[in-house]
């Protein structure tokens, strides 16, 4: 029931913080989606539920990732280049249905959320906030940099389609 499931959860969490402590920081629990959802509390000066900001960063992040792994070689530069490669990315398309699944509503622009120029705003200004963060281990952003702006629009664009933003 409720009580065994609330249960497993505790465990969960306790066990992953014990793994960040043998670890010694947050990585094995924190990567470049949460990197993202700071830069983007940082340039707005608001905070946001932390799930639901992060659940938008993950597929931000992984929709970056996924052209960054080989879908962006294929692709013509420029933003409808981009977009066709993003509309491969099934992994994208499964987690913005788990996403509808559970009732998460991180859409950006949607209630509680960032608008979809602070998002653009905040990729493209990821380079700095990294200069900043000296302490955050390598991620996506520490390799390849801010997206530019035609791969900023494509994936805020795709972003927008998967999870119905405004």
């Amino acid at each position: 029931g409720a009580e065994e499931a609330y249960t497993v959860l505790a465990e969960c969490f306790a066990e992953e913080v014990r793994l960040c402590e043998s670890w010694g920081n947050s990585r094995p629990e924190e990567g470049s989606e949460h990197y993202l959802a700071y830069h983007i509390e940082s340039v707005t000066g608001r905070g946001f539920i932390h799930g639901k900001l992060v659940g938008l960063c993950v597929l931000v992040v992984h929709l970056l990732q996924h052209l960054a792994s080989g879908a962006k070689s294929e692709a013509k530069e420029g933003e409808n280049g981009y977009a066709r490669a993003l509309v491969d990315c099934k992994g994208a398309a499964r987690l913005a249905s788990f996403y509808s699944q559970i009732g998460l509503e991180c859409a950006p622009g949607s209630p509680g959320m960032p608008s979809v120029e602070e998002l653009k705003k905040a990729l493209h200004s990821m380079d700095s906030f990294l200069l900043v963060e000296k302490h955050l281990l390598p991620g996506y952003f520490h390799f390849f940099g801010a997206p530019n702006a035609a791969l900023t629009e494509a994936v805020c664009a795709h972003v927008k389609i998967l999870l119905g933003a405004r």
